[in-house]
């Protein structure tokens, strides 16, 4: 099944409705670290359905070539199967997507929709997504990131936490910043990503700006994120800025 428009509108993604995976319980925190107990706390409220996917809705800013554009755009994480964003970028100028579709990675971007500027896929670009994917699902649907769904997590000291998250037959390591009430301050990995012409692991990070309810969990909805963070290199690196609209699971 094709499950892609590539250029344009919301990706279709064709998804059949899954059924939440239980109900979130303090018990599944037993044995968690101190921070690690008080960041599910605090995104999740007690007795809510754990949904498999979520939906966004978003605005921000893009760097491309150098130059800060707008853009809007769509996205689902879907836990088992990868993620679907598809934007509009500088009001049409540009429209396209980004996937990580049953671990396959693939950039899509045509001007106007129509003639193709940006056609990316291999294992390299795979590569790259797979820990998109990790990260996105920490800030945006942090039931996956369990102890149940294999996530060893670790605390560094009292506002840090490390998770170790399985996917696509390995392992993507994480290291959350936890304020004292839970929520999420940033967000840095690894993350394997082209450097002086070729691929490799780089610092890749998250700065949540912002923070809201929607039903019963309290997600990141402000935030900025690029390549080489914490490194001297950030400001150059940092290239994508993001409001959340809105969210909805599925």
């Amino acid at each position: 099944m094709n499950d892609m428009v590539t250029y344009g509108r919301m990706t279709d993604i064709r998804l059949h409705t899954g059924e939440p995976r239980g109900t979130f319980q303090p018990g599944q925190l037993d044995g968690l670290p101190a921070p690690v107990a008080t960041f599910f706390r605090h995104a999740i409220a007690p007795g809510s359905p754990l949904p498999q996917r979520v939906s966004l809705t978003m605005h921000g800013h893009i760097k491309v070539m150098g130059g800060w554009l707008p853009f809007r755009a769509e996205q689902v994480i879907d836990h088992d199967r990868g993620f679907w964003w598809t934007a509009n970028v500088a009001h049409g100028l540009l429209r396209g997507s980004d996937s990580f579709d049953h671990e396959q990675g693939q950039t899509r971007f045509a001007l106007g929709g129509i003639v193709p500027v940006v056609v990316a896929d291999g294992k390299d670009v795979s590569r790259s997504a797979l820990g998109r994917f990790i990260a996105e699902q920490a800030i945006w649907l942090p039931g996956s990131l369990l102890p149940a769904n294999g996530t060893h997590w670790s605390a560094v000291d009292h506002d840090h936490a490390d998770a170790t998250v399985p996917g696509s037959g390995t392992y993507t390591h994480l290291r959350i910043g936890i304020d004292s009430d839970g929520a999420v301050r940033d967000l840095a990995m690894s993350r394997w990503g082209p450097a002086h012409g070729r691929f490799g692991w780089i610092p890749f990070g998250m700065v949540a700006d912002a923070e809201a309810a929607y039903g019963n969990f309290t997600l990141v909805s402000q935030g900025r994120a690029g390549w080489w963070y914490g490194t001297a290199r950030w400001p150059a690196g940092e290239f994508f800025r993001f409001t959340i609209d809105d969210v909805h699971t599925i």
